[in-house]
């Protein structure tokens, strides 16, 4: 596989109580597979990770992800941990368990982001919330100002975003002190980086069935969630 254009698929689960198969789903019926794909999880998650292993060798037996046990005390520095394993792959995709991509996905995303140096992330341009209204969001109308992308788009929405690598090691890792806005902050200091663009004819969905903790249904009201997660901030 071309290095420029392989990904890293990183599974961090933080707070899930299982671990569901669905979005590796996804991840594993890619036309551009992942080059490495890396699952962090709890020790107290381990009796569920030998099920998942069975289930990606079925799904996909030529990929041999990396597991790796994290203590109690790490649970919300996963993503970071996750980071430190990365080879020599180009992009980084983290991967939420509430999210449905377009098989597409990689390949279209690479592709435009090795269109532009400067391009340090990809979005679909329709991201469809499978909530009572099955509300849909026109991306592609907010990604030219991606701080307001990031207040309007529910906020939980990492796994629809395709990350240069190296704006990535350049904003540094997640900040684990922050108890809301960790993603915010990250992908705050990514944007300072360079543009955002949206891949054409390309959607995503987002259930919320699975996300055990979902700031907006605990802040319904994205200028109070806002302002929240700006206090947070400043405060650490």
């Amino acid at each position: 596989m071309n290095n420029m254009s392989s990904v890293a698929a990183i599974y961090a689960l933080e707070n899930q109580t299982n671990i569901p198969h669905n979005a590796l789903d996804y991840i594993c019926a890619q036309t551009l597979k992942p080059h490495q794909l890396i699952i962090v999880y709890r020790t107290s998650q381990a009796q569920a990770i030998a099920p998942l292993q069975s289930h990606i060798k079925e799904t996909l037996p030529a990929l041999q992800p990396q597991y790796i046990e994290c203590s109690s005390d790490d649970v919300r520095n996963t993503r970071n941990i996750a980071l430190d394993y990365i080879k020599d792959c180009q992009y980084i995709h983290f991967v939420d368990a509430d999210i449905k991509l377009a098989k597409d996905f990689y390949e279209k995303a690479t592709l435009d982001l090795a269109k532009s140096t400067n391009c340090v992330a990809v979005v679909p341009a329709h991201l469809e919330l499978l909530d009572e209204a099955k509300t849909k969001i026109d991306l592609s109308k907010l990604i030219e100002n991606p701080l307001l992308w990031l207040m309007r788009s529910k906020l939980e929405i990492a796994g629809i975003i395709l990350l240069r690598r190296d704006a990535v090691e350049r904003a540094g890792k997640f900040n684990p002190l922050l108890a809301l806005g960790k993603d915010t902050d990250f992908y705050a200091r990514i944007c300072n980086q360079g543009s955002w663009c949206y891949i054409k004819d390309c959607a995503a969905t987002r259930s919320y069935a699975l996300c055990n903790t979902d700031t907006q249904a605990q802040f319904p009201d994205y200028h109070r969630r806002w302002a929240l997660i700006y206090e947070n901030l400043l405060d650490t």
